[in-house]
């Protein structure tokens, strides 16, 4: 795209989500899954950013202090995100057009990691400019600021923070969920493989309720457990949830079908039951407490689905092009908003007095802090991972480089 062109299409704000929508190799795009993505990374985000006006009216205050503790915790956007992930992984398989194991790894490498890495170095570069002051309040227990930090960068770089450290990421915590996502990535042919040894629609509902049953058992037991709580073992039930409604899906088509008024009840119905199921992150239950909270937002999820698949309202709200837009970049978003956060926050609320009150400052954040972290996540977005949707973008620039490298020498020969 000519200097020129992309001017012409930013000034164009209209037709934005034509210009800058995702670019997918998939032979039918489906807006209502960038609409649930969009759910997934506004519920995130939104936590965080009431996060920084908690923190800004108290620097030392806990996440499960005081009113803060009901707040609708980011870890039901989290679960969305798995789901969608096991979702969009298997469906190729399930309609027997499995790309091949180097096809399948090679993309998911030029793909993600040039904007993971990008941020990474990004964050750490802040970090070590700030002399160590830019990063997440020292009330955060899954955080440890005393581990070197070249050690830290060098594990965030190849998703074993949490393997490693058993703590989230020093320099952007929320990462923890990507180191997740790539070890479900690694597994992914093999999970699938082995599930479609089941033959019979039956056998395989029978088979995939067994294992979403076994592992959500496992998330509850396992997950408290620092060392547990950074391994796909801990968090393969969503993943499984979605290779299973893929599996469905593939043979029902619910986005072709006609819409029914039973998808709309079930998306009021499952958007209730999402909320709620995430309010009660850091109340203390028992392992079977966990495990019907877990239960719950997994029920939430299949529900929400449901309704952007098949309900009329669901359809139009979840394909909206503008939302599909935002939730086409949420990778981006979820790279980059918390660092972001932090540094906007303290530009823009510095000028205030927060001190104990707690509400002011979270609306402060949403009306003067957000808007602006969402612009710059979207700049990045454009900038930097769009451009890698195009799955052929190294040889594109390979040969630019070609190209490039064979003018210089001409010019040099003149």
């Amino acid at each position: 795209m000519s200097v020129v062109s992309f001017r012409e299409r930013l000034r164009d704000w209209r037709h934005w989500p034509e210009h800058f929508g995702r670019v997918t190799n998939a032979h039918r795009y489906v807006p209502q899954i960038d609409g649930l993505r969009f759910l997934a990374i506004a519920q995130v985000v939104l936590y965080h950013a009431s996060l920084r006006g908690q923190r800004a009216a108290d620097p030392a205050a806990m996440p499960y202090d005081g009113w803060f503790a009901w707040a609708p915790n980011g870890v039901a956007g989290v679960e969305l995100f798995f789901f969608i992930s096991g979702y969009i992984i298997a469906y190729p398989f399930l309609t027997g057009r499995p790309p091949r194991l180097r096809s399948f790894y090679l993309r998911r490498v030029t793909r993600l990691e040039p904007p993971y890495i990008v941020t990474v170095l990004f964050c750490f570069a802040a970090f070590v400019l700030a002399g160590g002051r830019v990063g997440p309040s020292p009330a955060i227990s899954h955080v440890d600021d005393t581990l070197p930090v070249i050690g830290s960068l060098l594990a965030s770089l190849f998703y074993l923070h949490g393997l490693v450290f058993a703590v989230s990421p020093r320099f952007n915590p929320p990462l923890w969920t990507l180191e997740i996502e790539i070890q479900f990535y690694l597994f992914a042919p093999f999970i699938i493989g082995a599930y479609m040894l089941a033959h019979g629609a039956a056998t395989r509902v029978a088979v995939a309720a067994g294992l979403i049953v076994t592992s959500l058992i496992a998330q509850a037991m396992l997950d408290p457990v620092a060392r547990w709580h950074y391994s796909l073992a801990t968090h393969l039930s969503p993943f499984l949830l979605g290779v299973a409604v893929s599996d469905w899906a593939a043979r029902r088509l619910p986005f072709e079908a006609p819409p029914a008024r039973w998808a709309d009840a079930a998306l009021a119905i499952g958007l209730m039951l999402f909320l709620s199921g995430s309010m009660l992150f850091y109340y203390r239950l028992d392992a079977l407490g966990r495990a019907g909270v877990l239960a719950t937002r997994l029920l939430a999820i299949m529900l929400i689905y449901l309704g952007a698949a098949r309900g009329r309202t669901g359809r139009r709200w979840f394909g909206n092009r503008w939302i599909a837009l935002v939730g086409g970049a949420c990778y981006s978003i979820y790279l980059l908003h918390v660092p972001l956060l932090q540094v906007v926050s303290r530009v823009m609320l510095g000028a205030f007095d927060l001190s104990e009150r707690a509400g002011l400052a979270v609306a402060l954040v949403y009306v003067l802090v957000l808007p602006i972290v969402i612009l710059g996540c979207m700049a990045f977005y454009v900038a930097v991972e769009r451009p890698c949707m195009n799955g052929d973008w190294p040889r594109r620039l390979a040969h630019q480089l070609r190209v490039g490298r064979r003018e210089r020498l001409r010019e040099g020969w003149r």
